[in-house]
């Protein structure tokens, strides 16, 4: 079955549903990157099988919330993300997946989920992002001159040249665009605590935010360790190989005992 062109009537503003599975086993609850909206996952129901709903998140600043100021720091959008969502996600078994800066979310997501949760998340599954403990590989560009901000935002190789060199976008999106990088590179892990749950690590073989390395260090995080899968393709890998990718995240979640 397609998905739907429309969204279904979120159960809260954080939750955007385009094709409703009320039948459906584990709702997977997905975080885009920086400068994203639900929409990235939009299309995703189509490449899972029926026993899995795909949820998105949609954060303020952009979609249905565009008149909403974005975060600028990853635990003060955890905090909300959280009240918002806690109510929503205790009707099934559920699972989180973040790509890029939305990895960092969803980790967060799962550890307030772990503290102070009467649910918690089947699993975590992060994709194109370095462990949380590991500093920057780079001078953070939020407040780049725009020139600069936007070449690094095209060395990630996830939006298209003539979009970003287009006057009435850089008005509109690039306060959200830096926002969000600001979010994200002024990000710092706190605490000791590891994950009690199964956790999914994806990247791409030839990400230059990313190398291999630091996704082996998400195990670090888990109590049971990391299950690490690599793809051809960088940073944005979720694209160049997105059929053997949702291929094994479906594997993945279904595989969790919380759902068996």
């Amino acid at each position: 079955m397609a998905a739907r062109t429309e969204p279904f009537e979120p159960q809260t503003e954080w939750l955007t549903i385009y094709e409703p599975r009320p039948r459906a086993r584990l709702r997977l609850v997905c975080f885009p990157h920086a400068g994203s909206s639900a929409a990235a996952f939009a299309e995703w129901n189509r490449k899972v099988p029926h026993d899995i709903e795909v949820a998105s998140v949609e954060y303020p600043g952009r979609g249905a919330r565009r008149a909403e100021r974005p975060f600028v720091r990853v635990r003060a959008l955890v905090a909300a993300a959280f009240s918002g969502l806690r109510d929503a996600l205790a009707e099934k078994p559920f699972a989180l997946f973040g790509h890029s800066m939305g990895a960092l979310i969803a980790f967060e997501l799962a550890r307030q989920f772990q503290r102070f949760g009467d649910v918690r998340p089947a699993a975590l599954l992060v994709a194109a992002c370095r462990a949380p403990g590991l500093p920057l590989l780079t001078a953070p560009v939020y407040q780049a001159p725009d020139a600069a901000f936007v070449a690094a935002v095209r060395a990630l190789n996830g939006t298209d040249s003539a979009i970003l060199d287009h006057p009435e976008f850089q008005r509109l999106f690039l306060p959200v665009l830096r926002a969000d990088f600001e979010a994200a590179e002024t990000y710092v892990r706190q605490g000791r605590d590891q994950l009690a749950l199964p956790l999914f690590v994806y990247g791409g073989s030839a990400d230059p935010e990313v190398p291999v390395d630091d996704l082996h260090a998400w195990s670090a995080e888990a109590t049971v360790g990391a299950t690490v899968r690599v793809y051809p393709g960088d940073h944005f890998f979720l694209e160049t190989s997105r059929d053997r990718l949702m291929s094994d995240i479906a594997a993945d979640v279904l595989s969790t005992r919380k759902i068996s």
